[in-house]
Formats: C-alpha cells, structure tokens, sequence
C-alpha cells in the first residue's frame, strides 16, 4: 500500500475540497463544469489553475472528514480517496449532487496525478453513488401553501407579471423548468384555448389554456414583456433582451418566492411545483394514467413514484403487525 504522511493527506484532501466544494455548493458553475469535462486534457491541466468560489452554506470536505475521522489512523492513498468519496456520499443534498461530487473527485484526482502532486492513479478507487429505483418519494407542498406561494408574488410591475405567469404554469399545468423556457408565442392556440408543449425527446403535446393561466399569460404579453423580434414567450428584463439561457433561471424565480413566502421545503426548485400538482390530483382521485397525461411521461413506471404518496389507497394493503398491534 502506498503510505503517505499526515501533511500530505492533508494537502490532497484540501485540494480536493476545492474544487468538490465549488461542484456541491454553485451546481454549475462555469469553472466547474471544465473541471468536470476535460481536467484530463493536458492544455487545461497546464494553463489553468484552481480559483474556484467559496461559500460558507456549506461544509467543505476537509472540515467533514477532519471533523470525523482521525487522520493518523489513514495510512494508505487509496483509504483517503475511499474516506473523502464516503464523506461526499453523506452530504445532506440531492442524488444529482452527489453523482457531481464524486465526478469531480475523480477529475480533480486524475489532475493531481498529470500534475505529479501524486504518484497512484488513486480516481480508480472512488467508488460510485449507490441508486435505486423507486427509493424516494416525491417532494410536494400543501394545496394552501402553493396558493400561499402564488398570492405573494408581486404583479405589479413588468417583471413581476412574467414570474407569476412563469409560477402559475408549473403550478397549474405541471411544466418542467425546460419546458417553459422553450415556450413561443406560436405555441399558444388563444381561439381554441389549447397550449402546445414541447416535452423531452422533441414530443409535442396539447394541454388545456385553464382561464388563470391565460389571463396571466396575456397580462404579461400586453404589459410586461420587452419589445423584442425573440420569439419566447419568456424573455430577460435585462439587456441583452432575449429567451432565458438555461432552466435554472425558471428554478431561481420559484427558490426566492419560497424563500419571501417564508416556505420551509427541502426541495426548492421548479419541479417542486410540478410534483404538488401530481400529488394533488392524486389525492382528488386522479388515476395514475391521467396525470401521467398532464405531465408529459411515456412510461408508466415514471408516474408509479406518486402511488407512494397515497396513503389512504396503499393502508388496505399494508400487512398485519405480528402480534396484532397497531
């Protein structure tokens, strides 16, 4: 086994605290995803080096496994690679998160390796994130909170009519944050009331114009959104005037009103709002193949996870406790 002293654990251990820190606490950033797509490229390995972004939010991995474990009982560069993976492994954040993490620990060690900061080829020994089918249930709010949420947003000004159009529509309709993006105003059918979406894959479906939704799509399109030859229907309030360049926008409109409404959730984005209404329907005696309709899955097996959060239907199915207790 290569042994490695107690400084040098210590080194590559922050070292890759940096970067895996910046993976779990921006979730994209531009640096981070060229560490995570191409560290292995010599160019980028010897032209750049790391500057990444703090944040306090959240604990890095130095201060985890140092919290944790003792060190002097790490004799071996493999034990430290493995040690830091399972500490990644435990962070109280997303499956996706954790999956960036380990990538980035890979990436950042075969860099420490190009760099000769090591000498094993330690990226072999990061074992992946263990996932199973099925293994969570859906994160969703109350039907009061959601119109909670709706009611405080601000529609006063240009660009508070756009968010609450934006809000309503993953409420109502149950839109991933990609498919309101990719929303044009040809998509919208005002004589028929019906709203073309395109889904994954390129698909196109027809979902009902439900009055509300209308009404605040049509206040923003009159008197909120900027003149421009774009043809999103959802355009930036800040030059240059055009679509959003990515979903997380549509995600960080849905966070800050949670935050000002005061909601306590762990999920915050913008499929929270798409899973209320899933587990609203559900609970209004909508079958699994209808509000697999509205949200635009194939496969039936995708809609199954909201069976789970129907305890009234899954109580009847529930084994006896041994013994006769309750």
């Amino acid at each position: 086994m290569d042994l490695l002293p107690s400084s040098t654990c210590r080194y590559v251990l922050d070292s890759i605290s940096r970067i895996t820190h910046s993976f779990l606490c921006t979730r994209g950033s531009t640096v981070s995803s060229n560490y995570s797509a191409g560290l292995e490229k010599s160019e980028l390995a010897e032209n750049q080096r790391l500057k990444l972004p703090g944040n306090q939010r959240c604990s890095t991995i130095t201060q985890l496994v140092l919290r944790n474990q003792n060190w002097r009982r790490i004799r071996g560069s493999s034990c430290l690679a493995t040690s830091a993976a399972l500490q990644i492994r435990h962070l109280p954040c997303a499956q996706t998160v954790h999956n960036l993490g380990v990538t980035a620990l890979r990436s950042y060690l075969r860099y420490l390796l190009h760099q000769g900061d090591i000498t094993v080829a330690l990226a072999g020994c990061i074992p992946s994130v263990a996932t199973w089918s099925l293994a969570t249930t859906p994160k969703s709010l109350p039907v009061g909170t959601v119109q909670r949420v709706l009611e405080q947003q601000n529609q006063t000004t240009p660009l508070g009519r756009r968010n609450y159009a934006i809000i309503l529509m993953l409420a109502r309709l149950g839109l991933r944050a990609g498919e309101v993006v990719r929303l044009n105003l040809e998509d919208i059918d005002w004589e028929n009331g019906v709203i073309r979406i395109r889904r994954k894959g390129g698909r196109w479906t027809a979902l009902p114009l439900l009055n509300e939704v209308g009404e605040a799509l049509a206040a923003y399109l009159h008197s909120g959104r900027p003149q421009s030859s774009c043809r999103r229907v959802f355009l930036r309030h800040r030059a240059p005037v055009s679509g959003f360049a990515h979903t997380i926008t549509v995600s960080s409109i849905v966070r800050r009103l949670l935050i000002r409404t005061g909601v306590d959730s762990a999920r915050t984005g913008a499929h929270l709002l798409r899973h209320s209404l899933a587990v609203d329907l559900l609970r209004k005696g909508a079958s699994l193949d209808e509000i697999g309709d509205v949200l635009g899955h194939r496969s039936q097996n995708t809609t199954a996870i909201y069976a789970k959060v129907d305890l009234a239907a899954l109580r009847p199915l529930a084994l006896a406790w041994p013994g006769g207790a309750q």
